[in-house]
């Protein structure tokens, strides 16, 4: 606690915002995007971008380039995002610890007067959510159940039908409100007949079948997240909301296996650093009312997102959430489940078992090998 009173902040505050943020009780939405990796981003297929209407709010809020995903599954992205802890190194929080009483942003928030809900177009048992959800704080919590008249692709409903009965769903929310909303048609394996897909393989011209399905249903999704957001800032409904998008886990095709230990194979814990470098995935926190437009290149994930919106709101941090604001002064840096993480110019990992730290770190790039690695300490 202490060290956190003595970090620096920078928040690039709009012009056109004046007043206290806490007295305007801004609407929170984090929407967390199914598979989506950071391979797609400023990629063109036959001259089109991958996912235009992503990239087109980005440019809108801030574009966080080094957020990388510190889970390997989207309870584990839920659980850091919520809770700002670590996902389990083995186990699955959301089966293991869904009695425990924690400390989160759905709490934090309910308890100033916020409404809280939260939603995935999958069904209730899946991952342990229902359960989970209330010891979380979430009032009201909808799934694939509560929607049966919609269409559903691979493990939940499809998104376009979904996303649009989300916009009615958080219109109708009491305000302040948090909500928690996750798409799920873009999961594996991608290649689903009900998507229509937007390029032929020819067009996509790559070797990996994986990609190539890939490409089209993030698409997809990508379609979907424009239409819900143009529709939301129709009704007024983002005048006075922080948007948090931001993607759950990585997935690694074997072609992509392949070429990433090519680059990273020799070093140590190999398996798990690649798994970790395919899981950077730019997240955006879009607030044109409140936050200048730009780039924040601080190394970030999960736990950093719920610290983030409360200085925003200006609401004192728990001591207990282990991230830290992007907003905070410096290059910030990110770990991941598996003990495997980066800071500015470092790849380091390796769970140290005799104390704090890693058990090794290497300069990126070119991996030189870092023999000090006491810069390198986050807690766990």
């Amino acid at each position: 606690e202490k060290q956190r009173q003595q970090l620096k902040y920078d928040i690039p505050w709009s012009d056109g915002f004046s007043g206290n943020v806490a007295s305007a009780a801004p609407n929170v939405i984090f929407l967390q995007v199914e598979s989506l990796m950071g391979s797609v981003w400023n990629r063109r297929i036959a001259g089109m971008p991958i996912i235009p209407n992503l990239e087109r709010l980005a440019s809108e809020g801030i574009l966080l380039p080094n957020f990388h995903s510190q889970a390997i599954s989207t309870s584990d992205s839920d659980f850091a995002a919520l809770t700002s802890l670590y996902p389990r190194e083995t186990l699955i929080a959301h089966f293991e610890h869904y009695t425990n009483i924690f400390v989160s942003l759905p709490k934090i928030l309910g308890n100033l007067g916020y409404s809280t809900f939260w939603s995935n177009g999958v069904r209730r048992h899946l991952w342990n959510t229902a359960k989970m959800n209330l010891s979380l704080g979430f009032k009201k919590s909808l799934y694939l159940e509560d929607f049966p008249e919609l269409p559903v692709v691979g493990i939940g409903l499809e998104d376009k039908k979904y996303l649009e009965k989300m916009e009615d769903v958080v219109a109708s929310l009491p305000k302040p409100f948090f909500a928690m909303i996750m798409t799920c048609t873009s999961h594996h394996p991608f290649n689903f007949d009900e998507i229509p897909k937007t390029w032929n393989d020819s067009q996509i011209n790559d070797s990996d079948p994986q990609w190539r399905a890939y490409v089209n249903v993030i698409h997809y999704a990508d379609e979907a997240i424009g239409k819900f957001i143009a529709d939301l800032k129709m009704r007024g409904l983002l005048e006075n909301t922080i948007l948090v998008i931001y993607g759950d886990h990585q997935v690694m095709s074997p072609v992509r296996r392949e070429a990433l230990m090519q680059e990273y194979g020799r070093l140590p814990d190999a398996d798990r650093v690649i798994r970790f470098v395919n899981a950077r995935s730019p997240a955006i926190i879009h607030a044109p009312w409140l936050l200048k437009p730009g780039i924040n290149r601080r190394f970030c994930g999960q736990i950093d997102l719920g610290p983030s919106v409360l200085q925003l709101l200006g609401i004192h941090q728990p001591t207990v959430f282990l991230g830290e604001s992007i907003f905070t002064v410096g290059g910030g840096q990110v770990a991941g489940k598996h003990f495997i993480g980066r800071a500015p110019g470092f790849l380091f990992g390796g769970r140290n078992l005799s104390g704090p730290g890693y058990r090794w770190a290497f300069q990126e790039p070119g991996f030189s090998p870092v023999c000090r690695l006491s810069r390198l300490n986050p807690t766990y």
